[in-house]
C-alpha cells in the first residue's frame, strides 16, 4: 500500500458567458492511490451553487490521477451587474490527511443583451389593455383609425404592459415649450398630467392651445399620462416628469446655455426628451465641416444657432454628462426633401463621446390591417441610422391644452410625437432593468427593433453579446418593439447588401447576397456548381476589409432550356460602363483603377442637392430651433 498522502489541486476556465458555455472543472491528485477519492466543492464567490450553477463531486477512481465534471452556468433572464464569481475549494474524501486544494475562480460573465426582465408576463393582461379605452384613445382623432393599427400596438405597448411595469420611480426630462402644468406659468394643470410629481427649471412662457401652442403638453401626454381620468394614458404612466422651456431664455445667456444648465439639473432623469430640432439636417451640417477643415465641429455648430460657443461647448458637455444615468432622445425633424437627421440630433457623428447612449427618431406611418406599409413621414434617419430607431408619429392623439375647465386632447403627426414613445420606452427599459445602463437600455431598443420593413440595409452594429442588427437610411434599426426589448435579445437581424451598378448601397442596383446568382440553364446540370466550386472572389468593405465569396454558391439552375446567364453585370456591376469593357472574372477583383474587374464599395456618390447649403464658401448658418 502507497503510504504517501497525494495533493490536491483544480484546474478551470478563469471565464465563461452564462448563456453560450460551459467549464470543466479538473481535480488532479499528485500521486496515485489504490482507493477511490471523492472531491466536493466549497464556493467563497459572489454566485450561489444551483442557484447561478450546478456542478456535481467528481470522482478519482483508484489508480487515477484526475477526474472531471462540467460547471454549468443556470440559465435565467437576470441580468446579475455584468458578472459573478465561482471560488472554488476542493476537499478530498477516501483517504486521510488529504489538504484542500487551492482557491481557482470561475467568472461567469452576463451580457445585457443576454438577459431578459424578470417581471412575470400575464397574457390576460395583453388583451385587456389592447381593448382599454385610455389605450385605444391615442387614436382617437384619426380619421383613418379603423383600417390602420393603433400607435401603440405597432410597438407592442399592450404587451409590454403585461408586465405590470409603468416607470414607476423614473423621471423622464423634457425640454420643449407649451406645457399645461400649473409650475410651468399655465393656469391649469391637463387632467391627463394632474396626477404626477412634475419638477420645473427656468422661467415659461404661457402655453397656447393645440399640439401647436401646447406642444410640450401633448409630448408630455405621450410619454407619461397617467391615465384614470378617461383621456390617454402614456408610455411611462407612473414616471414623474422634469420640464424646461428651451424658449424662454431670462436668467440665461442664450438658449444653450438654458439648455445645459437644465440637462445637469435633471440629475436623476433616465431619459431626455428632445422634440425640437433645426433646419440643418446633417448631410448639410457635414458639407459644411468638411470645407471648414481647420475649424472644429464644435465652433462650427455655434456660428449657426442661437448660442456662443461658450454655451454650445457646456451644452454639449451636458448631454454627455446626462449619459451617465440616462438616454439623450432627438426627433429627426419633419422635412421629407432632407437626407438625414437634423444636425442636432445627428451630433454623435461629430461628437462621438455622445453616441453611447443617444437615439435619434423617425416617423414611419404605419397602415394596413393586414398587409402593412411603411410610409417616411420625415426626416430620414440618413448619416444617423447607425443610432436612429423610427416610430409611428402619425395621427397622434395627446392632450394638449385646458379651457374653461375642459381638458381639450388634439390629434397631430410629426417626429415631435414619435420621439416621446422611445423616450418613455427607456423610463420602462429602468424600470425592468434597473441594475443595466443607459448604454445598456440604449441598445436594447436598437437591437430589438423590427428592421425587416422593406427598406435596405446599409450597415449592422455589432452589439456587446456579438448580435448584429442592421440599419436602413430612411428607418434607422427600424420600428421599435418595447416587448422584443424586453427579451433575452441572442438573435442577428441583418441582409448583407453589396452595391452593383451604383457606388452606394441601397441605390438602385443594390442588391442582397442572398439575392445574387448566376442562372444556368437545367441541361448543363450541376456542371457550373462544379466548375466554379472552391473559385473565390472577394468583396471589399469601407473598412478595405476582404470577403471571400465562393462563387459555387451563386448558380441556381433554371426550369426553363436555354442558354446559360451569369448576371454578374447587373449583380455586382462596375465603376466603368458596361458597354465599355465588361466584368472580368479572377479569383480577386483588381484594386487597380485601370484594370479590368475594379470594384470600389466604400466611395459614396456626391449630392448634387447640397450645394446649395453653401454660397462662395460662405457659411449661411442655421435656421432658429423649431418643433419637430
Amino acid at each position: 500500500e502507497n503510504e504517501a498522502v497525494p495533493t490536491l489541486s483544480l484546474l478551470g476556465a478563469a471565464s465563461i458567458d452564462e448563456k453560450t458555455q460551459t467549464a470543466t472543472v479538473t481535480a488532479n491528485l499528485s500521486i496515485k492511490t489504490d482507493k477511490t477519492v471523492t472531491v466536493s466543492f466549497s464556493n467563497l464567490g459572489t454566485s450561489t451553487a444551483n442557484t447561478d450553477y450546478t456542478l456535481s463531486n467528481i470522482t478519482i477512481g483508484a489508480g487515477a490521477t484526475s477526474g472531471s465534471q462540467t460547471l454549468s452556468p443556470v440559465l435565467d433572464t437576470d441580468f446579475e451587474g455584468g458578472s459573478e464569481t465561482v471560488k472554488l475549494t476542493g476537499s478530498a474524501s477516501g483517504i486521510s490527511g488529504i489538504s484542500n486544494s487551492s482557491l481557482i475562480t470561475i467568472t461567469i460573465t452576463n451580457k445585457a443583451l443576454n438577459s431578459g426582465t424578470t417581471a412575470t408576463y400575464d397574457s390576460n393582461l395583453a388583451t385587456s389593455w389592447a381593448s382599454d379605452t385610455e389605450y385605444t384613445n391615442i387614436e382617437a382623432l384619426d380619421p383613418d383609425r379603423a383600417a390602420n393599427p393603433n400607435p401603440y400596438e405597432s410597438i407592442n405597448l399592450n404587451r409590454a404592459f403585461a408586465y405590470g411595469k409603468f416607470g414607476s420611480g423614473k423621471q423622464v426630462a423634457i425640454v420643449d415649450q407649451g406645457f399645461w402644468v400649473t409650475g410651468a406659468n399655465a393656469s391649469a394643470t391637463h387632467a391627463d398630467l394632474d396626477g404626477k410629481t412634475i419638477t420645473t427649471f427656468g422661467t415659461f412662457n404661457a402655453p397656447g392651445s393645440g399640439c401647436g401652442g401646447a406642444h410640450g403638453t401633448c409630448v408630455a401626454g405621450v410619454i407619461a399620462a397617467d391615465g384614470g381620468d378617461g383621456g390617454t394614458i402614456g408610455i411611462a404612466p407612473l414616471a414623474s416628469l422634469h420640464l424646461t422651456d428651451w424658449g424662454n431664455t431670462v436668467g440665461f445667456n442664450d438658449m444653450y446655455d438654458k439648455m445645459a444648465q437644465a440637462t445637469a439639473d435633471a440629475s436623476n432623469a433616465v431619459a431626455q426628451n428632445n422634440s425640437w430640432g433645426i433646419g440643418t439636417d446633417a448631410n448639410d451640417f457635414q458639407v459644411y465641416v468638411d470645407a471648414n477643415p481647420n475649424t472644429t465641429p464644435l465652433t462650427l455648430m455655434s456660428y449657426g444657432v442661437s448660442g456662443s460657443l461658450t454655451s454650445v461647448t457646456a451644452y454639449k458637455n451636458a448631454l454627455d454628462n446626462f449619459q451617465n444615468h440616462g438616454v439623450i432622445v432627438f426627433s429627426n425633424g419633419n422635412d421629407t426633401t432632407k437626407a438625414s437627421a437634423h444636425a442636432i440630433a445627428s451630433m454623435p457623428l461629430w461628437f462621438p463621446e455622445l453616441e453611447d447612449a443617444w437615439i435619434s427618431v423617425a416617423n414611419i406611418d404605419i397602415t394596413g390591417d393586414g398587409t402593412k406599409t411603411y410610409t417616411q413621414m420625415g426626416n430620414p434617419c440618413g448619416l444617423a441610422a447607425k443610432f436612429c430607431i423610427a416610430a409611428d408619429g402619425t395621427d397622434v392623439t395627446m392632450p394638449s391644452h385646458v379651457s374653461g375647465g375642459i381638458n381639450y386632447h388634439h390629434n397631430n403627426t410629426g417626429t415631435s410625437f414619435s420621439a416621446p414613445m422611445v423616450s418613455g420606452a427607456v423610463a420602462l427599459m429602468a424600470d425592468h432593468f434597473p441594475n443595466q445602463t443607459p448604454e445598456q437600455w440604449t441598445d436594447r431598443l436598437l437591437a430589438s427593433a423590427d428592421n425587416a420593413i422593406g427598406y435596405t440595409h446599409i450597415g449592422q452594429v455589432t452589439f456587446g453579446n456579438g448580435v448584429k442588427h442592421g440599419y436602413s437610411a430612411e428607418a434607422g434599426h427600424g420600428i421599435m418593439d418595447i416587448y422584443a426589448a424586453l427579451q433575452p435579445i441572442t438573435s442577428d437581424a441583418y441582409i448583407a447588401q453589396v452595391a452593383g451598378g451604383n457606388r452606394s448601397l441601397g441605390a438602385s442596383g443594390s442588391f442582397a447576397f442572398n439575392e445574387t446568382a448566376i442562372l444556368s440553364a437545367s441541361s448543363f446540370g450541376d456542371s457550373f456548381a462544379n466548375a466554379l466550386g472552391g473559385e473565390f472572389t472577394y468583396m471589399y468593405d469601407a473598412l478595405d476589409g476582404g470577403f471571400a465569396f465562393d462563387l459555387e454558391q451563386t448558380v441556381k439552375p433554371s426550369l426553363s432550356v436555354s442558354k446559360p446567364v451569369i448576371s454578374i453585370d447587373r449583380e455586382l456591376g462596375l465603376t466603368r460602363s458596361v458597354s465599355e469593357e465588361k466584368l472580368a472574372f479572377s479569383n480577386s477583383f483588381s484594386k487597380v483603377l485601370e484594370q479590368a474587374g475594379y470594384l470600389n464599395y466604400s466611395r459614396n456618390e456626391s449630392n448634387g442637392s447640397l450645394n446649395s447649403f453653401t454660397s462662395n464658401g460662405l457659411w449661411n448658418g442655421f435656421s432658429d430651433a423649431s418643433y419637430v
